[in-house]
């Protein structure tokens, strides 16, 4: 802010934070309009500091101190000339919002009258010129101008009173109802890359529940999410609001698992997917590639309005398929726990505990992910060093038995590797006293293997020899 003022342009912290300020919350991020175009604020702080982005409404990205501010410039109306720009639409929704205007054009620009009121830095002062601290304290939202015409210009505006509506427990308008009720249709036109980021700052918020029952309420959560009310009043439908309820009591705790994209869309959808897959293929027949298939199609059909990325869908499948694994099967498969994604299993599967009530006991018998990984880095090592003793022993019988001229040398072998422990035992023993070597002898096996030895009797090759050197010294011997 003070750089924008410094350089000359007007500029005043809008939106949310001040809504949120004047509510007692602490603000999540801060935005910025200023008079300055994006070209010109990337020219105050620097190409290394600010991006541009967006092509329906351009804005600059200014990283600064570890946080990112969005710094927009003042938008006027614009005009039916400038709304027409694709031949499927008549000029009623906005497709190019790259108008700039004065401040005064900016404040009837702006959705909801909460939303438009400015914080003056310099004056360190409330701009309302629209009425929207009256209303902030009535809790009520109100449109600046028609709905109807709001709604149509930008469908996803719909959805944005609907989370005042949950977040705060704010009420609608009436002329805001009707208008929701007479467009809701509208949001599937909008950009599914759009509804999907309005989705994760919804799952990123500690409201998701009270956000989705104001969207079932007003009749917009089954043109925004049509699957989900289809099973809204089912058992299925209570379920994902009981996960939504754990998810809103995990985030006032700042939980990290629910920053992950994956994470959020499983917490929605896992008991719908669930249902739509077969449980006894999964754990007793184990057909994972037709469960894939399945968990996909159901996937897709679930977020039909959203832009589902590959990796998050990957990652979903994976989740949903984990589960009726975890609660029926008898013994977690090493895949399963060795998987990445079994701490955010774990969570899920506690979150589902919770849920339901039922599946206490098996949850208490899941290994916990710090203890997972241990088991399997202990199991590996064990392994390994195994592994590595064996080979050493097979290598000194291979090296014996190339000499069969000296009894005494294969007969002390003999002996000493009846007497010695297995390369299991050895590696446990080594792990427990501390000791990180793996195949070095001991200097009193070493010892009593030179001491038995003959003096007439050919040198034994050394161990880290290659074998294809033993039988060159071996046809030398035979030569001699």
């Amino acid at each position: 802010m003070r750089r924008l003022l410094s350089a000359g342009y007007e500029a005043y912290i809008v939106g949310g934070a001040v809504r949120d300020s004047l509510l007692g919350k602490t603000p999540k991020d801060y935005d910025i309009t200023t008079i300055a175009t994006p070209e010109q604020v990337r020219h105050v702080f620097g190409r290394r500091k600010c991006r541009i982005i967006g092509r329906r409404f351009r804005l600059a990205l200014v990283f600064e101190g570890g946080e990112i501010f969005e710094v927009s410039t003042f938008r006027r109306e614009p005009t039916m000339k400038e709304r027409h720009t694709r031949q499927d639409d008549e000029g009623a929704m906005i497709w190019n919002d790259n108008v700039y205007g004065t401040f005064e054009d900016d404040v009837k620009r702006r959705d909801f009258t909460v939303n438009a009121l400015y914080y003056d830095v310099n004056r360190q002062k409330i701009v309302d010129r629209v009425g929207g601290i009256n209303d902030l304290n009535c809790r009520i939202v109100r449109c600046i101008g028609e709905p109807d015409t709001r709604f149509v210009e930008d469908p996803v505006r719909m959805l944005r009173a609907l989370k005042l509506v949950g977040q705060n427990s704010f009420a609608l308008s009436k002329n805001i109802q009707q208008s929701i009720l007479a467009h809701a249709q509208l949001i599937q036109s909008a950009s599914p890359a759009r509804l999907t980021e309005e989705f994760m700052k919804i799952m990123n918020c500690d409201s998701a529940l009270g956000i989705v029952e104001a969207c079932e309420k007003y009749g917009f959560l089954k043109f925004f999410m049509p699957e989900l009310s289809r099973i809204w009043d089912t058992e299925g439908g209570e379920l994902i609001r009981s996960m939504l309820k754990q998810h809103d009591e995990c985030l006032e705790e700042d939980d990290d698992f629910l920053s992950q994209r994956s994470f959020a869309f499983a917490i929605i959808s896992l008991p719908y997917l669930l249902g739509c897959m077969d449980i006894e293929d999964i754990v007793v027949h184990r057909h994972w590639a037709e469960a894939r298939q399945q968990c996909k199609a159901s996937i897709r059909k679930f977020f039909e309005c959203f832009d589902v990325i590959r990796e998050v869908e990957l990652d979903l499948c994976d989740l949903a398929i984990m589960m009726p694994t975890m609660m029926y099967a008898r013994k977690l498969p090493f895949a399963l726990r060795d998987s990445p994604l079994y701490p955010f299993a774990y969570e899920l599967f506690r979150m589902l505990t919770m849920a339901t009530g039922n599946l206490t006991d098996r949850f208490r018998k899941l290994p916990f992910p710090t203890e997972a990984a241990a088991n399997r880095e202990e199991d590996a090592w064990n392994d390994g060093v195994g592994e590595a003793e064996s080979a050493a022993d097979d290598a000194e019988i291979a090296a014996s038995d190339a000499h069969p001229e000296n009894p005494v040398a294969v007969e002390n072998s003999d002996a000493e590797r009846n007497a010695r422990p297995s390369g299991r035992r050895r590696a446990k023993s080594r792990q427990q006293n501390g000791s990180a070597v793996k195949g070095v002898k001991s200097k009193t096996e070493s010892a009593s293997v030179a001491e038995n030895a003959s003096d007439d009797a050919p040198p034994k090759p050394a161990r880290r020899k290659r074998r294809k050197k033993k039988s060159s010294e071996k046809k030398t011997d035979e030569e001699i």
